[in-house]
């Protein structure tokens, strides 16, 4: 699979889906090094970025780079623009559609502090790290959850090969990326409704005592929110634990 494309649709065949990180910096890199302007244009864009690192982001809005099935086991095309991403599913076919997506920046992630009282549709990490979806441009968990998978996966090959390990679509421990990083990763999710009902969905198993803490004081704000756990069958609990903690404070750059 050639992942990453070159501005004039030519494929980057020896970089794996797990370089794309070192790859994003080596071509801006090159490209500072040849325009002052690029230089500025991307220290200017990188002051959006306190958590995620914003090299891929920078060569798909900036540089006309493309990546083939950005999510791994998708068939799409994410690019970008100067607003923002595109996601184009099942490309050159009757049943193509374009979707807006976030850019890693803290601002369209909504990576902020986490207050219980203010929690609405929200992503938390083991480590207690808080994403908010933003309604308002239409965005759901699954493009937040699919944006942090190659902001991660672009870096690990770990990751990468453990989510193509796992994923089956008949298999509702894995059979979307909402499920795979609950289950597998120990990530928590949540959907707040204007009635202040909703629901939080999480892993028995991977709870560590911060979330759990989180979990309970979510509870005892909103009583009305419905708690959804799962569980692992016992024989994959041991190497689930092991990937959350290898993988819980893993990101592409954190400059806080």
């Amino acid at each position: 699979m050639n992942y990453l494309i070159g501005p004039n649709g030519e494929p980057f065949k020896n970089v794996e889906y797990y370089e794309m990180a070192d790859a994003a910096k080596h071509i801006i890199n090159i490209y500072i090094e040849k325009d002052e302007n690029i230089r500025k244009k991307y220290e200017e864009f990188k002051k959006d970025y306190s958590y995620f690192n914003p090299d891929i982001d920078f060569i798909l809005c900036h540089l006309g780079y493309k990546i083939n099935s950005p999510f791994i086991v998708d068939d799409g095309i994410l690019e970008g623009s100067k607003e923002g991403l595109i996601y184009t599913s099942h490309p050159n076919t009757e049943d193509s559609q374009t979707y807006n997506y976030p850019r890693a920046t803290d601002k369209d992630l909504g990576i902020k502090e986490l207050k219980v009282k203010d929690i609405e549709a929200s992503i938390i990490s083991p480590s207690g790290m808080y994403f908010e979806v933003n309604r308002e441009k239409n965005y759901i968990h699954q493009y937040l959850f699919e944006i942090i998978m190659l902001q991660l996966a672009s870096k690990s090959k770990k990751l990468y090969e453990d989510y193509l390990e796992h994923y089956d679509e008949n298999d509702e421990l894995y059979y979307v990326i909402n499920a795979y990083f609950k289950n597998r990763l120990g990530y928590i999710y949540s959907q707040k409704y204007l009635n202040n009902s909703g629901y939080i969905f999480y892993n028995n198993e991977l709870l560590n005592d911060r979330i759990k803490g989180i979990i309970k004081n979510i509870k005892n704000i909103y009583p009305a929110m419905e708690l959804t756990p799962s569980n692992l069958p016992s024989n994959v609990v041991t190497s689930s634990k092991n990937m959350m903690n290898e993988m819980s404070d893993i990101r592409a750059s954190r400059r806080i």
